[in-house]
């Protein structure tokens, strides 16, 4: 299905199909179309885009619905069976053939060309059209265009690199010898170097072993080269044609991200306090804090992108159901029960690894009683019970596995046994006691104190009194009973795995006096405040081994914007809540973060933060080669538009607030997408490899602003080190689309400091 038509979708970009109504699109128009949500479906395509249909009988919606299903299901299987090159040859030629006629003509392929971002002379691309068109027909079908693609996308660096191999290992973080001549627009299409022979087993191993910086036994070393030759390796005769090199650099298992640490390779037996843990910031939203709509679909997206922890402000509804909306604004408001529902239905999907529903509870006792039949009815047995696999640590990821965990406020046990002795006063007072606003008390009592929303008010007439007069004594615990008000409702409070409470100190004596399901919510202001001196980060760090601590963006934040996450990571605090639909860099540096161990929404802390014996790493002074780019897309993916003129910026980012702490940019290449080279190093001194990403922007340098082209940002302790092909991403995070086939090709190499 191809169309410029908003109405329509190509079906190689849908992500998903989903029943019912759940996006910010049908609750605006809930009043109308409200009733047909039985034969509703969203197709759910791009950066969280969707095309909402209502079928008009329960039998079209089957034959749709299941139909569509079938179809995208054909389509993830034709992926899984091609490579990578064959997506992006039927790709362009798609795209190239617009009157699908099954050959293209002379303005076809200038106008891919274009859209291609190759700014060549066009008496140079007409020379290569001629060369490859050897039946002289004047169209190309499929085959010829497969050569001119080819043609055009000889890698001059990737020449000059094969040409070092044999001459030996390549002189330590020295540039690759490339005329600046070449990666430009105007550059010659041969760098005259000879490509035709063959690289034998062995001195593949050395240079692998000299540049990768990876030891290679013989059978790894045939096994990478088979792999990246197919049908063209010769078993007789084991050797590495410029080919097949050219398809190894630019494999995923040559990219700048660790290959291994993309799957999931860390121990999950370990108490939950010991992961970082993938976290959104008012869940609901869709844009901003003040007047944006909020959808179920927010929550679908979230947890399907393996975040695990998403909060939920819950309010009294006026058709007495709860809902879900920021308190106060003109932000739409969605019911919870849909909101649990599509948790239910979606959380595990991408990851059987524990959801936290964080609840922010504005809602009167009897629809917080109504919150606990919704969360015991729809969430059954996925629900964990307070105390449930609770030892002096909280259980582990593996224990926890389909588990979702209840955050909030939950009654003391001394409350609980007042409620039983006597009647308490079941009047919700209006004091604002948020969990958002855990660490604003300006109480100066130093001891944690259960944030359950008690009151217990000490009679202040109180005088002696003879311990015989019984009668008294009866009356006044009475009136004691009467004076106690409570903000939650006992039914919810008994769903709530992980208490909420305040700390004015992380020292040993405070933090083992409280139970590990019990935990604290810090504004971003408070945060940077405790980041400041480096005891309290220290024994913030210890006091994290036990109990979890969430970070939450400033409420003055109301554009939707994000705090940078590595300062709290480096404090060893688990949950750094993010508002996950804004475009930023902070959620670039997230998704970085948990694209390590599988993407499964947790990552294993670094060893100091977990045993007080180990130190952190020693630091080091990375260098930067920035070689090339390929196949870039214009701004946002598009295809039409001027071609680029695309510069990168390196930067790190880690503990110290105000990051980046180190920023380069190179030259910017005029009128070059395709192929621009730079060949430019920089070099960042370490001192934190554990809580530091490396990260790169590229952009498109023009008259009034400059554009975002795409991203690629790695954890310090992710990388691998030698020439390699960094993935792509677009503003959303997502390698999809023109994405997919672009890269940009470094050198990461190391100093001692």
């Amino acid at each position: 299905m191809k169309s410029n038509d908003e109405r329509s979708v190509d079906l190689e970009s849908v992500t998903r199909i989903q029943h019912g109504q759940m996006t910010s699109n049908f609750a605006r128009h809930s009043a109308t179309f409200g009733a047909a949500a039985g034969n509703s479906f969203s197709i759910m395509y791009g950066d969280n885009r969707s095309l909402d249909l209502i079928a008009p009988s329960p039998e079209v919606f089957r034959t749709w619905f299941l139909g569509i299903k079938q179809i995208l299901k054909e389509i993830r299987k034709a992926r899984l069976n091609s490579t990578v090159r064959q997506r992006y040859l039927k790709a362009k030629w798609d795209q190239a053939d617009a009157d699908q006629s099954g050959t293209l003509a002379k303005s076809e392929v200038l106008d891919l060309v274009h859209a291609m971002n190759i700014s060549r002379p066009k008496k140079q691309i007409l020379a290569l059209y001629r060369e490859v068109d050897v039946d002289g027909s004047n169209t190309l079908d499929f085959q010829e265009f497969v050569k001119f693609i080819d043609l055009l996308e000889r890698r001059v660096d990737l020449q000059f690199l094969w040409n070092t191999i044999n001459a030996g290992p390549h002189t330590q973080h020295a540039p690759l010898p490339i005329p600046a001549k070449f990666g430009t627009a105007k550059a010659p299409q041969n760098s005259g170097l000879t490509t035709n022979d063959r690289i034998s087993i062995a001195d593949f191993i050395r240079f692998w072993e000299a540049n990768q910086h990876r030891s290679l036994s013989e059978q790894e070393a045939i096994e990478l080269i088979s792999g990246a030759m197919g049908e063209d390796f010769d078993k007789e005769n084991p050797s590495l044609t410029f080919n097949g090199f050219t398809t190894l650099m630019t494999s995923a298992k040559n990219d700048g991200f660790d290959f291994d640490k993309q799957s999931q390779y860390q121990d999950m037996t370990l108490p939950l306090s010991y992961y970082f843990m993938a976290s959104s910031h008012n869940t609901y939203l869709e844009e901003d804090q003040l007047y944006g709509p909020s959808s179920v679909n927010r929550y679908i997206n979230d947890v399907i992108k393996s975040c695990r922890c998403v909060e939920l402000d819950c309010w009294d509804g006026d058709a007495g159901e709860p809902i879900i909306y920021h308190g106060f604004t003109l932000t739409s408001k969605i019911l919870f029960r849909d909101v649990i529902n599509a948790i239910a239905q979606y959380s595990f999907r991408t990851s059987p690894y524990p959801v936290v529903l964080s609840l922010e509870n504005h809602c009167s006792l009897p629809q917080q009683a109504i919150m606990a039949e919704i969360l015991r009815n729809t969430l059954g047995s996925a629900l964990l019970m307070p105390g449930e696999l609770l030892t002096d640590t909280l259980p582990s990821l593996e224990q926890l596995k389909g588990k979702v965990l209840i955050k909030g406020k939950r009654l003391s046990s001394a409350v609980l046994a007042s409620l039983q002795e006597g009647k308490g006063d079941d009047d919700d007072d209006d004091d604002s006691d948020d969990d958002d606003d855990d660490d604003d008390d300006d109480s100066d009592d130093d001891e944690p104190t259960n944030d359950d929303g008690t009151k217990k008010q000490e009679n202040k007439q109180k005088k002696k009194e003879d311990k015989e007069n019984s009668r008294k004594a009866v009356k006044e615990l009475k009136e004691k009973r009467k004076q106690i008000k409570i903000k939650t409702h006992p039914e919810l409070s008994a769903l709530t795995y992980l208490g909420t409470c305040h700390y004015k100190s992380f020292s040993p004596e405070h933090s083992q006096s409280v139970p590990p399901d019990m935990m604290t919510s810090y504004s971003e202001s408070k945060t940077k405040k405790l980041l400041r001196d480096p005891a309290t980060v220290n024994g913030w760090i210890e006091h994290n081994k036990i109990h979890l601590s969430r970070i939450y963006p400033k409420g003055t934040r109301v554009d939707s914007s994000n705090l940078d996450p590595c300062p709290p990571w480096s404090a060893g605090n688990q949950l750094v809540a993010l508002n996950y639909q804004t475009p930023c860099v902070q959620m670039h540096l997230n998704d970085s973060k948990f694209r390590e161990n599988g993407n499964c929404g947790y990552v294993l802390k670094p060893n100091y933060m977990l045993q007080s014996t180990m130190m952190p790493k020693s630091g080091f002074r990375l260098v930067v080669n920035v070689i090339s780019a390929q196949r870039l897309p214009k701004p946002e993916g598009e295809t039409k538009g001027e071609v680029i003129d695309p510069y990168v910026i390196v930067s790190l980012y880690g503990p110290q607030s105000g990051s980046p702490t180190a920023s380069f940019r190179t030259k910017v290449i005029s009128d070059n997408g395709f192929d621009p080279i730079w060949n430019e190093n920089f070099t960042f001194d370490i001192n934190k490899p554990e809580s530091t990403q490396l990260y790169f922007k590229i952009m498109d340098a023009d008259l009034d602003r400059d554009d975002f082209i795409a991203y690629s940002s790695i954890p310090v302790d992710c990388i691998a080190m030698g020439y390699r092909t960094l993935k792509l991403f677009d503003n959303h995070g997502l390698s999809e689309g023109a994405f997919q086939f672009a890269g940009l090709f470094v050198r990461l190499s190391v100093e001692e400091l």
